[in-house]
């Protein structure tokens, strides 16, 4: 890291499931109690194909973020979202306070995506970083072949992946009124 980033040192999470998830997780990971609270209260399991209660898909036991001790999450709803200047300032805010920010984006503007100019697909990603010297945005997601990654993304496309989303809610299937979370390391906890 140099004097132009800002940002908190994410690491790839021991599970990588789903996005939301493993942006939660990634972030829990940085509070020292992390692997102590995972190893004892964790609980994801997938669990057997019951096709008369689940309609032949697989039911599953997930993670839930608000069940996390480790991690604060606060919800900005879109109705503030459209009263700031541009959202790539509300982002630089939020990381300059020492949160993440997990936001959803079209990746049909992502270049590192398999989305890229070929279909548009909304995925939460996480931000955790921002480069003032090449106004890029340090950010987690699924991308290249569905492999959790790292990467960096100018703050333009992002801003315009962001901007986009409307073209792809009208084909969700539960739109979401909420695009915007912002993610910190409780550090006032400690698992016993």
């Amino acid at each position: 890291m140099h004097d132009g980033f800002i940002g908190l040192p994410l690491k790839t999470p021991h599970i990588t499931t789903y996005p939301a998830n493993t942006a939660n997780l990634a972030v829990a990971s940085l509070h020292p109690d992390f692997s102590k609270w995972l190893y004892n209260t964790n609980v994801q399991l997938m669990i057997s194909k019951d096709i008369a209660t689940s309609g032949g898909r697989y039911s599953m036991l997930e993670f839930f973020p608000f069940d996390c001790p480790l991690i604060n999450r606060i919800h900005i709803p879109d109705v503030l979202l459209d009263k700031c200047s541009s959202i790539t300032d509300k982002l630089i805010s939020y990381l300059s306070n020492a949160f993440c920010i997990m936001l959803e984006i079209d990746l049909y503007y992502i270049p590192q995506s398999d989305c890229y100019k070929q279909y548009h697909g909304w995925q939460p990603v996480l931000i955790f970083g921002y480069d003032s010297k090449e106004s890029t945005f340090s950010i987690a997601g699924f991308f290249e072949h569905a492999k959790y990654q790292f990467i960096n993304v100018s703050a333009d496309i992002l801003a315009h992946a962001f901007d986009c989303l409307s073209i792809v809610d009208e084909e969700r299937l539960e739109p979401s009124k909420c695009s915007i979370c912002i993610i910190s390391v409780r550090d006032e906890y400690t698992y016993q």
